[in-house]
């Protein structure tokens, strides 16, 4: 894109935020007016949710870390610039990925919540703990039974009821949001264990709008929990790229016959936006109106993991700006993004070392022994919209 074009664009969002900031504000002194959305973002075998409820949102996990590209450029599309909460269900990476960027990032965040029992981590290197901490705040955890009150609308906590300690998916926080246009249920990654667990509670389940749990794999959504949830609509983010066995075939059969409309993230380029008004729910999927292609001209094309750098090239006729691109490094699952101003010329080489690499480096990854010397390790190139342009591994 052009810089022109990059100014326009950046001047329209700004505008849109600024217009968008006043209807929200407008919403919240009527509530009767407000909206209840949410958008499934397409951030690939992962979880995001962006809740709307009039002149409230919410954000439900953030992704991975290497989708925050699209996370970021979602938001930006939607003129989120403030966010009343973030709720991260559990924390596996696929969920809370994205929670340290997030930290990073300009977005205002009120609150930042996590269900109160958890297992695979400690407390102090949790993603909800670490991401309020960036922000001088503090986590809060939540239990069954817990509400959070947003205007009309609420979300209650209905799981985890116990701490199981074999799988984190079963640790899940598993919300219902009660809304004056109808209810959404929302699983997080809770597998057959805590469904049980959940549905022998009595709790009330019945919602027209369904977040399907697990990425729609087979170890979730029984038959006992979509005839409890009579959805309308379900939703199902993930990636059958990234993984071929989702969604499940028994899941899809499961939701079919209940007469289920089923709509999945992977099928839009932004993700699936489910409406309720009046206790009917809609979905369409959100592509994205700019349509931009990935640029073909920027690859990496070195990478040395004793030395601990790499090399990227621009084979291209014309100077590429890398300002807001970034590095993901899968096996310490660590980002280095680009700042503004970066550029690469035509024809020509850049080289990005760590703290460890002992030469001279046109940028400079801010730790030490990034790549890995002894297991494989997979460097990836991403552009401001979280699309992948290019990827290189270390051959071991």
């Amino acid at each position: 894109m052009k810089k022109k074009e990059k100014r326009f664009l950046a001047v329209m969002l700004a505008l849109s935020m600024l217009l968008s900031g006043c209807a929200r504000a407008e919403e919240r002194e009527n509530p009767g007016t407000s909206s209840v959305e949410m958008l499934a973002i397409n951030v690939g075998k992962a979880d995001a949710l962006l809740i709307t409820l009039g002149g409230y949102r919410y954000l439900v996990d953030t992704g991975t870390a290497e989708s925050w590209g699209k996370l970021q450029y979602v938001l930006e599309t939607e003129r989120v610039n403030h966010l009343d909460g973030v709720f991260l269900t559990h924390t596996d990476k696929d969920h809370g990925g994205g929670m340290a960027a997030l930290a990073e990032s300009d977005i205002q965040v009120d609150h930042w919540y996590a269900a109160r029992i958890f297992h695979e981590k400690k407390q102090k290197n949790h993603q909800a703990v670490r991401a309020a901490k960036a922000r001088g705040g503090e986590v809060e955890w939540l239990k069954a039974g817990d509400k959070i009150q947003a205007g009309e609308s609420a979300f209650t906590v209905l799981g985890p009821l116990s701490e199981n300690t074999e799988k984190e998916n079963n640790n899940s926080l598993v919300l219902r949001l009660d809304t004056p246009e109808g209810a959404m249920l929302l699983t997080g990654d809770m597998e057959f264990a805590e469904e049980a667990e959940i549905l022998s509670s009595g709790a009330g389940l019945s919602a027209p709008v369904l977040k399907v749990a697990h990425h729609g794999e087979d170890d979730a959504t029984s038959e006992a929990l979509v005839s409890a949830v009579s959805p309308q609509i379900a939703v199902i983010s993930t990636s059958t790229i990234q993984e071929a066995d989702t969604p499940s075939p028994m899941v899809l059969a499961t939701l079919e016959a209940a007469n289920v409309q089923v709509f999945e993230t992977q099928d839009a380029d932004l993700g699936v936006r489910v409406t309720l008004k009046g206790g009917a729910a809609q979905a369409q999927l959100v592509d994205d109106p700019y349509q931009r292609p990935v640029v073909d001209t920027v690859q990496l094309v070195e990478l040395d993991s004793k030395q601990d750098y790499l090399v990227i090239e621009n084979d291209g006729e014309e100077e590429q700006s890398l300002a807001g691109w970034y590095l993901f490094s899968d096996k310490g699952n660590e980002l280095f993004f680009f700042p503004d101003g970066a550029v690469i010329a035509p024809n020509q080489q850049i080289l990005v070392g760590s703290l460890s690499y002992p030469g001279e480096a046109d940028y400079r990854w801010q730790e030490e022994n990034i790549f890995h010397n002894k297991k494989k390790d997979n460097v990836l190139l991403y552009d401001p919209l979280g699309r992948l342009v290019s990827s290189i591994a270390n051959g071991n």
